[in-house]
């Protein structure tokens, strides 16, 4: 005879003195049939059974009047099928029971306990639910094709550590992670070969072991403390900040180079490399500006008004004006571009208007004009 299998993990377990539900057809105020215990019995202490073994199911009903017939459902809660099964009385037990045969094609999976229904002779019944803890398993093997890898098998290095989702079916039915398996990982979180474990727990056994790779990461972005700087004679050295996303990159993983001179009015490139976990690379780019005039003015003379500024030789080409009959000064503006830096005035011509106007250095370097910061807006009436 094949081995007996339980219907849970324990062996005798009290439900109550009283049962949780029940009804009379004539008397519904004195319950029938008392329920005392579910038992579940096991042989050898295997709680999994596969096909050809038997399970036996069994309860005691405390019998103060005669019982007619006692039954009990089991539900597969992996495909939602249940099967209503008829008890019979054992002399030597004293308990309801039947002994079960597992076929090939049942459900895999946990069946539970889901009711008892017990009936007297006289038609009256009483039932008992709730009683998830009585369950027995039927086994089932995961292998190679019940499992899915989802998000393909290769994944850009996040910094986390990577776990690719999987789904697992068995017979057309979907498995359910904890219950039926459990996922594991190995090497998840660098480049590299990365090892994902499904292995099948309660009712299901089997291993599906599958490999994936973290490829470096090519996603980033180089930021610099400053992009704009004013000659001042020392050499210019913003600091690089790298970025994956929302996360700041450790400087382990990239290498920096600075482009030679940086001292100079001109247009620098700071040159970032990646490594270890990223790779790529990219030039970000700084200037540095001529200083401007530190100080001028406009005077009215005949037919327009007069600029005049405070020479600014010192890396610098020459200087250009704005000006306007508009406050908002960029709007329509005209400009005088002064090409020499010994120059110190420039007459405008103009008549009977308010004019707005300021002043900027530039140098030329390398056929492109590098202008400083405009001066502070002053005012002049031209008569």
């Amino acid at each position: 005879m094949k081995k007996l299998l339980s219907l849970a993990l324990a062996v005798i377990m009290v439900l109550t003195v009283l049962p949780l539900s029940a009804y009379a057809k004539e008397d519904e105020d004195a319950p029938i049939i008392q329920f005392w215990t579910l038992s579940a019995l096991t042989e050898d202490g295997s709680s999994i059974a596969e096909a050809g073994d038997k399970v036996l199911v069994s309860v005691y009903v405390y019998d103060n009047v005669k019982v007619e017939s006692v039954s009990m459902r089991i539900d597969s809660y992996l495909d939602g099928k249940n099967r209503n099964i008829d008890l019979i009385y054992n002399e030597t037990t004293k308990l309801y029971e039947r002994e079960l045969n597992i076929t090939a094609d049942t459900t895999a999976g946990m069946w539970n306990i889901s009711q008892i229904l017990a009936t007297d002779t006289s038609g009256n019944y009483m039932y008992a639910s709730g009683l998830q803890d009585y369950y027995f398993y039927v086994k089932g093997t995961i292998t190679d094709e019940n499992v899915k890898l989802l998000g393909g098998t290769s994944h850009m290095y996040t910094s986390y550590a990577i776990k690719p989702d999987v789904e697992v079916t068995y017979k057309g039915l979907t498995l359910s992670e904890g219950i039926d398996y459990k996922v594991s990982y190995k090497n998840n979180t660098n480049v590299g070969t990365a090892t994902l474990t499904v292995k099948g727990i309660g009712a299901f056994g089997g291993t599906f072991v599958r490999q994936f790779k973290i490829t470096p990461c090519n996603v980033f972005t180089v930021t610099l403390s400053n992009d704009s700087y004013v000659y001042n004679r020392k050499v210019k050295n913003p600091k690089v900040t790298v970025k994956s996303g929302k996360r700041t990159v450790g400087k382990a993983n990239y290498t920096v180079k600075y482009q030679k001179g940086r001292k100079l009015v001109g247009r620098y490139f700071v040159s970032v490399k990646m490594k270890n976990n990223y790779k790529g690379s990219r030039k970000v780019y700084f200037t540095v500006k001529p200083k401007n005039v530190s100080s001028f003015k406009g005077t009215v003379v005949k037919g327009g008004f007069r600029v005049e500024w405070k020479k600014q030789t010192v890396q610098t080409t020459g200087y250009q004006i704005q000006y306007s009959t508009e406050k908002s000064i960029n709007y329509k503006p005209k400009y005088i571009l002064v090409k020499s830096n010994k120059t110190v005035k420039r007459k405008i011509k103009a008549k009977g208007k308010k004019y707005y106007f300021r002043i900027r250095t530039y140098k030329t370097v390398n056929g492109k004009k590098i202008y400083s910061k405009w001066s502070k807006t002053k005012i002049v009436k031209a008569k």
